[in-house]
């Protein structure tokens, strides 16, 4: 009959230290290289540096946006009621909007 250990201990055949230390190293270089290359030391990078303040221009604020509506509903109102050039070189021409339909309507799309 096997006699039975009333002593409870501890285990005796343990990790070594050896691994866990391995293993942050090389979890540590990876990290330094992933670093490395994501700031653009190898492989040449852009250059990320914040524009100079001389490039930068100051807010342009909408002073009253309902005149401004208005003013380009008026411009886009007038481009579309008339004739004009859209490449004068090519021949390219416009017309106003309901000629426009018309034709289409008569010839359809070709």
């Amino acid at each position: 009959m096997p006699t039975e250990n009333t002593h409870p201990g501890h285990e005796t055949s343990g990790a070594g230290i050896i691994r866990p230390i391995l293993y942050g190293a090389i979890l540590f270089v990876l990290a330094l290289v992933l670093v490395v290359v994501a700031s653009g030391v190898i492989g040449g990078g852009q250059d990320v540096s914040p524009p100079s303040s001389a490039s930068l221009k100051e807010p342009v604020l909408q002073v009253d946006p309902v005149a401004d509506m208005e003013a380009m509903d008026a411009r886009e109102t007038q481009w579309l009621n008339s004739y004009g050039w859209v490449d004068k070189d090519a021949g390219i021409v416009r017309i106003p909007i309901d000629h426009a339909i018309e034709l289409t309507a008569e010839q359809g799309l070709r």
